[in-house]
């Protein structure tokens, strides 16, 4: 995986060469034809436009990507507390397993006491 930094220095390189793009194209105007009605825009306006259509993709994809990771790190989580309770229940088991041989162990003895 690349480093942070990395990606922080390509989205800046990117938003400075769109600005400086932008800047040194606002006197071309280009036309541009949507749903039937022709329009003279700015060059600029155009790549401006296409710039934020991009940043709002871009921003819906991490939003996406982030909630994902928050429901595996969350599913990590609840399969860490069912190993934790697997193991509580495997004792408790033992425990009560324990508790009866004891139990037969005291009749037996007490069994064997009257017996003999």
């Amino acid at each position: 995986m690349l480093p942070k930094y990395l990606f922080i220095a390509l989205a800046a390189i990117s938003i400075l060469f769109t600005i400086f793009f932008i800047a040194t194209t606002t006197s071309i105007t280009v036309a541009y034809t949507i749903a039937g009605a022709a329009l003279q825009l700015p060059l600029a306006l155009i790549v401006l436009k296409f710039f934020a259509l991009g940043a709002v993709t871009v921003f819906c994809i991490w939003k996406i990507r982030s909630k994902e990771l928050k429901t595996e790190a969350k599913q990590l989580q609840w399969q860490t507390q069912d190993a934790k309770l697997a193991v509580e229940i495997q004792s408790d088991k033992e425990k009560q397993l324990e508790a009866k041989i004891a139990t037969l162990e005291t009749a037996l003895s007490a069994a064997l006491k009257r017996k003999g």
